[in-house]
């Protein structure tokens, strides 16, 4: 079996196990969770939903760059340029900020 015909198994098999594991946070404290699940969101091409998990990131943590990275790639994909925009550009800050201070 190649590569690629494992991975498309995998994937099948893998596939209904996804919505349950997005379903439930066990920690709703923690901004690095939702973070995760969208870009899970992003790559099921729900990008409401990873927009709302950012958002919900956002208001626990300001400054994180995750958040506003995926928010932003999110927004961009729900023709929301402008927002989108202002989201790119803040992580872009944030990045450059955390690398000045390393």
């Amino acid at each position: 079996m190649t590569i690629k015909k494992l991975l498309i198994f995998l994937s099948i098999l893998i596939h209904p196990l996804i919505p349950p594991l997005l379903s439930q946070i066990k920690n709703p404290t923690n901004a690095t969770y939702f973070t995760n699940r969208a870009l899970c969101f992003i790559k099921m091409k729900k990008f409401e939903s990873a927009c709302q998990d950012c958002r919900r990131a956002l208001d626990m943590d300001q400054n994180l760059i995750k958040g506003h990275f995926f928010l932003g790639l999110g927004l961009m994909e729900l023709q929301c340029y402008d927002e989108a925009i202002k989201h790119l550009q803040r992580g872009d800050d944030e990045t450059l900020d955390l690398s000045l201070t390393t």
